[in-house]
Parts: C-alpha cells; sequence; structure tokens
C-alpha cells in the first residue's frame, strides 16, 4: 500500500530555508516554545504560554524567524498594538492567537499584510465591528473567534456580509 504524507493545512506549498539557530535560541532563552509544524518542512509554530511578562518588544524576536513562522499563539499576554507591528511582518502567519490581550482595532488594521491568515483568536479583547472589517481582504480567513469582544449584536450581519465564507464564532 502507498504511504500518503499528511502535510497539515498550515503549511504553506512553497518551501523555506531553515530558521537562524541564533534566532530559535533567543526565543527560546526567552521561554518561547517554537516547534517545526512538519518533519517535511521548516515551517514553525511559537507560543508564549510558558514566557513570564511578554512585552511588546518580546515579539521583536520573531523577525528572524518571520518566513517560517506559520502558527503564533500570543495569547494571554500583556502585548498591545505595538506588537502587532512586528507580527505584521509573519507575512506566512495561518494561525494567530490574540485572546486575552490589549490589542485593538487600531492594531488590527496592521494585519492585513497576513494574505495566509487562516484563523485568528480575538476572544475576550475590545476590539469591535469596524476594527474586524479591516481584515476582510484576508480572503483566507475560515475562523474569527469573537467571544467577549466589543462586537455589538449590530456588528454581526456587517461581519457576515464581509466575512461570507468564514466562520464568526461568538462562544
Amino acid at each position: 500500500p502507498e504511504i500518503i504524507k499528511q502535510i497539515p493545512t498550515e503549511v504553506p506549498p512553497i518551501p523555506v530555508s531553515k530558521a537562524d539557530p541564533t534566532a530559535l535560541e533567543s526565543l527560546r532563552k526567552r521561554g518561547v516554545v517554537v516547534l517545526p509544524v512538519s518533519l517535511e518542512s521548516n515551517y514553525l509554530s511559537a507560543n508564549f504560554i510558558t514566557t513570564d511578562k511578554v512585552t511588546d518588544n518580546d515579539l521583536k524576536l520573531l523577525i528572524p524567524i518571520s518566513k517560517q513562522l506559520v502558527s503564533l499563539k500570543a495569547g494571554d499576554t500583556k502585548i498591545t498594538d505595538s506588537a502587532l507591528n512586528y507580527i505584521s511582518k509573519c507575512t506566512n502567519l495561518t494561525r494567530l492567537h490574540l485572546q486575552h490581550t490589549a490589542v485593538t482595532d487600531k492594531g488590527l488594521a496592521m494585519l492585513t499584510s497576513l494574505k495566509d491568515l487562516q484563523d485568528i483568536n480575538l476572544v475576550g479583547t475590545a476590539v469591535t465591528a469596524q476594527g474586524i472589517i479591516n481584515l476582510k481582504n484576508l480572503k483566507g480567513l475560515r475562523n474569527i473567534y469573537l467571544y467577549e469582544t466589543g462586537v455589538m449584536r449590530s456588528g454581526w450581519r456587517e461581519l457576515q456580509t464581509a466575512f461570507p465564507t468564514a466562520r464568526l464564532d461568538s462562544g
């Protein structure tokens, strides 16, 4: 029988070079968990879950691995819109977790460069429908998690129109 390799959906079809080992070490020293998303690629996921007192400046550590990064978990941290400036440079991101952070509509406008983004978690943030509309040109968005956000009931219809193929999850 033929063995079919299952490549995760977050792995872009275009290969990338290996990440700089020095950059990976800097992230790991800061407590960031960086792992490959597949044995067949150089793409990576980064998770700030075990990192103490994450600041916006810590996200600058992602810049050297911006091409390899496809999944970022920066939720439950104190990051603000300033951190999104660094995240916006990680243009291969397919998954972005920003739940329970201080990001706002202003910061979301910086994420329009993330053309491959499929999932974004904004649970427990102050974002509103107006801010989320900034992401309407990201045609690959499949899931937008919006529980306990600033999205009012009146904004749902506008979001459904702007994101006809995405799942808008309100919890």
